[in-house]
């Protein structure tokens, strides 16, 4: 295999791995800023998970999640918009300020899918797509 092919890689997971990082100490912080608020902040959650959905409809990325990426791969698409990253990074924070329960693992494998596809390039060779 070349040397680019395994360039990207370590590329790949350094990006994502130091993101993702910064977006679990986000998490954590914006956590404890607002837990003293959430008898007040929860009434904004329903506005919210509003935004969320309409947002999505908004830049085109209405299947949520990993079928985003199962619809992207399936459809022969090269590119994941960067968009669903940004888009679906921000929506957790602003649940996680209301009090909104949702994971915090699976957005961060999402961005990191996003980091990846976008940054790979789309022609591998038969024993890349096999490593």
């Amino acid at each position: 295999m070349n040397k680019i092919f395994y360039l990207r890689a370590i590329l790949i997971t350094l990006i994502t791995s130091i993101c993702c990082s910064y977006f679990g100490q986000m998490l954590l912080f914006l956590i404890n800023s607002s837990k003293n608020y959430y008898v007040y902040l929860i009434y904004i959650a329903p506005l919210i998970l509003i935004l969320t959905k309409y947002s999505n409809k908004y830049f085109k990325t209405l299947d949520l999640g990993m079928k985003y990426f199962i619809t992207a791969a399936n459809n022969g698409k090269e590119k994941v918009s960067w968009y669903f990253p940004i888009l679906l990074i921000t929506n957790t924070f602003f649940a996680h300020i209301t009090g909104v329960s949702v994971g915090r693992e699976g957005v961060a494998v999402q961005f990191g899918g996003a980091v990846g596809l976008n940054l790979s390039k789309s022609n591998f060779t038969e024993s890349e797509k096999k490593f």
